[in-house]
């Protein structure tokens, strides 16, 4: 996802909040911070492609999001 924002978001996948095995190299516990307009990695599911639903809880106002890529 490329955004920015200062804002602080939860990530969700298949309705459960991501956990170690799952999560991109910006999430810890289950939330990413958007600073800086840049790309940051949501979910890594090491190789384990699948249909699933990503949910991504903005916590508060600011966010700006630019454009989302898979792969």
């Amino acid at each position: 996802l490329v955004a920015g924002g200062d804002v602080q978001a939860q990530i969700i996948l298949d309705g459960e909040v991501v956990d170690d095995t799952n999560t991109g190299s910006d999430v810890s516990s289950g939330k990413i911070f958007f600073g800086e307009e840049d790309l940051y990695t949501l979910i890594d599911l090491q190789g384990s492609y699948e249909e699933h639903v990503l949910e991504i809880r903005i916590l508060e106002p600011g966010f700006e999001g630019f454009a989302f890529t898979f792969g």
